[in-house]
């Protein structure tokens, strides 16, 4: 019984703290970011982080696109903008 519940948080902590590795990005569309970002220095951090998870780099050209043709952000932007607020609060 002692074993299946070590295999089970094991199970968990793993499920739990694997995330994708972050996507290769130009150095100068970090750089781009960082500037434009007005959150604060974690905040900023949090989110090219979560940025770079979560696109592709021409992903990332597109949802800009869509954000100055439709003067709205991508859904996926506002989640990590939302859990990178909660995160460094």
């Amino acid at each position: 019984m002692r074993q299946l519940a070590l295999a089970i948080g094991l199970l968990w902590s793993v499920a739990c703290s694997s995330a994708p590795p972050p996507n290769p990005f130009p150095p100068e569309a970090q750089t781009a970011f960082i500037a434009a970002c007005r959150g604060g220095e974690a905040f900023c951090a949090c989110s090219w982080d979560k940025i770079t998870r979560r696109f592709t780099a021409e992903e990332w050209t597109e949802a800009l696109a869509h954000l100055e043709a439709m003067g709205a952000p991508d859904p996926r932007i506002v989640t990590i903008s939302h859990t990178c607020r909660e995160e460094t609060l």
